[in-house]
Parts: structure tokens; C-alpha cells; sequence
């Protein structure tokens, strides 16, 4: 063989190989290889939802990174479709019934000035917009735009539909939500509709109220004790005329009430003797309230009311209007008088709130009727708000 024709060989068996490469590469799908790998996809996109329940009406935020950049004019709008391809309506579409472009909110990771809509474009650099809502069977779509003569370079965009306005599907599944549009780049991604998880749990009721007796010299609002008290007692003992005798206890609230609670004292009649004699509430009976300074009984002869009185005072500072501040007392007692008040869970220790103390103080005059046995009956009431 002489070597032109062994040229001649050479190049039909390199035209046959080229014959079989390119056969092959079109029965393999290659050309449609190439354009894919090509095309430009968005990175990094999800879609954030605050409700994912069947049929919630709750907030979307759409995230993605883009790769090219953005153009104003018709070739520069971004399309974020829910649910592409379904059109069963409430039971497998997302529906924008009354989301508005008010709704709808942008930002970015770099250069981008969002604005309201097409006619608040400035013509300054980089402007955005929300531009329309598609809300019809097989088609929910919010759609946003590029000013014209601008353009967006590539970034993270942040798309929030806010006010709870886009209700998801009735049918659990997953669910596509594409950005595409004119713009260069598109991708997918998917949400997932799911049923709500219903949690139950209880919590038992606690409520605990004590009372406890103090020593004497125990302060208390301003003055101080010179009679010990039981939780169950208060014994004056014989009162000398002229002397102002003092006297507390010290009441504890635990509870778990979310409201709080109320402690109230009511007595069942005046302090009295077995002849009828009484001692009367501060001031000479006049059931005073709100508190105010002690002051002696009037001894006024003739007038039974003026010959002794007691009063009461607490160092609970939350009861409003009614507070009692430094040495002042009150009478009334003869119906329910509150003594203590918190508006949420107490711990039975911290003043104001689990923890407070009553003061008793009584003093008679030289005309108060003799009696060996004057008595009453003082109940605190105590109860929980939840």
C-alpha cells in the first residue's frame, strides 16, 4: 500500500469514529447535557413557613441566593409559584385570596432598594418591587420586579409574605415552591404540609396559707409589739388605762394562682364582756377606713362609743387604696377588711407578694366598763384567684 491511500484509510476510519461518537451522544441525551449544565440554577433557597398546618393562613419567607445578575424591564422579573402543575383548589393549592402587595416585603445581602411599587421607582440604583398577585386555579403566584434600567447583582434575596395572608392546602404532602420568571435563574423547593401536634398537660392546684404568733418587739409598720401572740390568740391580758397596747401576727401565701390571691379579716362583734360592755372599733366606733393615724379614745361621758377602742393595720403595700403606710390603722373589720392581696403565683417568703404581717393595737380611757372576760372572734379568710 502506497501512503496516499494509507492516508485515505486513516481518515475514513477517524470520519467512522466520529460517525459512532456523535451517534451515540444523541442516543444518550448529551446535547440536552449540555444545556443543562449551562443553565443557570438559584443556591440555597428555602422557604420558611410560621404555620405549616392544612388550611393555615400564616407567613411565608423565601430565601435564595442568586447567580446572575438581575435586569430591569421585561427580563427582569422573578416569579415565586406555589404548588406548580396542581389545580385542585383548597385541597391541594396554596391560595392568595387576600394577600396585596402591601404584604409583601424584600431585602437582600447586598445592593438592593426595595420599593412599593412600579410608579415609586425613582430611577436611583437597584430598585425592586412586589409588582402582582395571580391567584387563579393551578396559577398562585406573587411576582416581583426589576425598575426599569436597573439592575440587581447577584445575592442572597429575602422575600417575606407577611400578615398571615397565603393559606396553605387542606391535604397534607409536599409541596413545590418555585422561583423562576424571566430573570436568568430558577429553582425549587418544597414545603411540607403537615398536621398540627396537640399538646395537653395539667398542673394540680397548690394553695397553702399559715398564720404565725410574734414575739414582742416584733416591728411593724412603724411601731412595734409589746404583747406576744399565738397563731390562734390575741390576749391583752388586763389593759391599763391610757396605754396603748400592739400586737401581730404574720401571715405566708404559697400558691400557684395565676391571678394570686386575697386574705381578708372580718371579726364576729366587738370585743365584749358578759355584762354587755364593749370596746369599740377604731376610731370610737366609727369603723375607720382608709387608715389614718392612731389617736386615743374621746372619753366623752354619756357616750359609750368613746370609752376604748382597737384598730388594725398591715405592712402589705399592695393593696391599692386601701394601704395602710407608718402607723396608720383602720377599723373596719365589722365586714371583710383585706389584709393582703398579690396578683400572681406567690412563694410564701417574699414581703409584699408570699409574706406579710398584721398589727392589732387597742387603748381604753378611764370610762371603759369593767369586765373580766371581753372577747371576740377574728377570721382571716384567705382565698386563692386562678
Amino acid at each position: 500500500m502506497n501512503t496516499r491511500s494509507f492516508k485515505k484509510v486513516a481518515q475514513s476510519k477517524k470520519f467512522g469514529l466520529f460517525l459512532i461518537g456523535t451517534t451515540l451522544a444523541w442516543s444518550l441525551g448529551l446535547p440536552l447535557y449540555f444545556q443543562m449544565a449551562s443553565a443557570a440554577a438559584l443556591t440555597n433557597i428555602k422557604d420558611t413557613m410560621v404555620n405549616t398546618a392544612p388550611s393555615a393562613s400564616t407567613n411565608h419567607v423565601i430565601v435564595y441566593t442568586t447567580i446572575n445578575t438581575m435586569t430591569g424591564g421585561a427580563t427582569g422579573t422573578s416569579t415565586i409559584q406555589f404548588a406548580p402543575g396542581n389545580s385542585g383548589g383548597a385541597t391541594d393549592e396554596f391560595t392568595l385570596t387576600s394577600l396585596v402587595v402591601g404584604d409583601v416585603t424584600i431585602s437582600g445581602s447586598g445592593t438592593l432598594n426595595a420599593v412599593a411599587n412600579f410608579a415609586a421607582c425613582t430611577g436611583a440604583a437597584s430598585e425592586i418591587y412586589p409588582s402582582t398577585i395571580t391567584n387563579t386555579a393551578g396559577n398562585r403566584t406573587v411576582n416581583i420586579a426589576v425598575c426599569p434600567s436597573d439592575t440587581i447583582a447577584p445575592q442572597t434575596i429575602t422575600i417575606t409574605l407577611g400578615n398571615s395572608r397565603v393559606t396553605s392546602p387542606s391535604t397534607t404532602g409536599s409541596y413545590i415552591v418555585r422561583v423562576s420568571g424571566t430573570q436568568t435563574d430558577s429553582a425549587d423547593t418544597r414545603v411540607a404540609i403537615v398536621d398540627s401536634v396537640s399538646m395537653t398537660a395539667k398542673v394540680d392546684t397548690s394553695f397553702t396559707f399559715t398564720v404565725t404568733g410574734l414575739a414582742t418587739s416584733t416591728a411593724i409598720n412603724g411601731t412595734s409589739t409589746d404583747i406576744t401572740t399565738l397563731p390562734t390568740a390575741i390576749a391583752w391580758n388586763t389593759l391599763t388605762v391610757g396605754h396603748i397596747y400592739t400586737a401581730a401576727q404574720q401571715l405566708n401565701v404559697a400558691t400557684n394562682a395565676k391571678n394570686g390571691f386575697t386574705v381578708t379579716l372580718v371579726q364576729n362583734q366587738n370585743l365584749t364582756s358578759s355584762t354587755g360592755a364593749d370596746i369599740d372599733l377604731f376610731i370610737d366606733q366609727a369603723s375607720t377606713s382608709p387608715a389614718v393615724s392612731w389617736q386615743g379614745p374621746a372619753n366623752t361621758l354619756g357616750n359609750e362609743n368613746t370609752y376604748g377602742h382597737y384598730g388594725i393595720t398591715s405592712e402589705d403595700t399592695s393593696l391599692a387604696g386601701l394601704a395602710f403606710g407608718s402607723d396608720n390603722w383602720a377599723g373596719n373589720i365589722g365586714s371583710a377588711r383585706e389584709v393582703f392581696y398579690h396578683t400572681a403565683p406567690s412563694d410564701g417568703t417574699t414581703a409584699h407578694i408570699g409574706q406579710t404581717k398584721v398589727g392589732f393595737q387597742i387603748e381604753i380611757a378611764s370610762l371603759q366598763e369593767a369586765g373580766t372576760d371581753y372577747n371576740n372572734v377574728l377570721t382571716y379568710v384567705a382565698t386563692p384567684i386562678f
